[in-house]
């Protein structure tokens, strides 16, 4: 994929808001992005609690969903910025990699929690970010 350098001038300032259409029933996509519109938002932020489908087993890539909303976003004129899935890993990596089970601070590992259950100074989630996505 080339970038065109004249796709990243602004004529205007963006406004916009954070999509998380993972949460969402699959068949609103398009009446979502028709209030987005009607609203005058430019730009959407997206992806970065999606890691669990992103990659839905270990190693394997999912990228159909993402695509189906980029192409719906520039469809409808609305940019978007991509977002790292690193704030919340898959559940399978907390139930069975010990280094990513969330741990009280006597050490011991407690109930898996939604969502911010990573270490962001913790190199081993930033390498497997940039593995994410540089699979994408």
């Amino acid at each position: 994929m080339s970038v065109n350098p004249q796709d990243w001038h602004f004529d205007t300032v963006l406004y916009g808001a954070s999509y998380y259409h993972e949460y969402m029933p699959e068949d609103r996509l398009e009446a979502d992005i028709a209030l987005m519109v009607e609203a005058g938002l430019t730009v959407v932020r997206l992806g970065e609690s999606s890691w669990g489908l992103w990659e839905p087993h270990d190693g394997a890539f999912e990228h159909a969903r993402m695509d189906r909303i980029l192409d719906a976003m520039h469809k409808a004129g609305i940019k978007a910025i991509m977002g790292t899935p690193t704030y919340s890993v898959p559940t399978g990596w907390c139930a069975n990699i010990p280094r990513f089970s969330p741990s009280r601070i006597d050490g011991k590992s407690h109930a898996m929690a939604c969502g911010r259950t990573w270490i962001p100074t913790m190199p081993p989630t930033a390498i497997i970010a940039s593995v994410s996505f540089a699979a994408w």
